[in-house]
């Protein structure tokens, strides 16, 4: 490794190219900060997600308790109809 004018060592690169340690540094602070940059989407990603889940789990239940009432509806109307259809046949019969 030889030192340079300016006092940090310069290495030799698979290349064969010479690098300093500074810039060697720079591109590793660099690719750090590409780093930092895809962690920060994903966890915005994961956060949608999460938010998306919550959401969709809020719809189901809500969709839950519409099938519920409707079933209800449904079946109270069918009794009234047959109390109603008994009705009429006990009158008349």
């Amino acid at each position: 490794m030889k030192q340079a004018k300016s006092g940090y060592s310069i290495k030799s690169t698979p290349s064969g190219k010479k690098m300093s340690s500074l810039k060697k540094v720079e591109q590793e602070i660099l690719l750090f900060t590409v780093q930092i940059e895809h962690l920060k989407i994903l966890k915005e990603e994961v956060h949608s997600i999460k938010a998306g889940s919550k959401i969709r789990k809020q719809r189901e239940k809500e969709l839950a308790q519409k099938l519920k009432q409707a079933d209800s509806t449904a079946t109270s109307i069918l009794k009234k109809t047959d109390d109603g259809a008994n009705a009429i046949i006990g009158k008349v019969g």
